[in-house]
């Protein structure tokens, strides 16, 4: 999870625009991966 987040925080550093489905996608896993907590 951590690693996803700073994924996000360096892309927006840098000023990347992400697709508005890998954004979805990622947002699915890490909702995935709290669940399994």
């Amino acid at each position: 999870m951590l690693k996803l987040m700073r994924f996000f925080v360096e892309a927006e550093e840098n000023g990347a625009e992400l697709d508005v489905n890998t954004q979805i996608e990622s947002v699915q896993i890490l909702n995935q991966r709290v669940c399994w907590f």
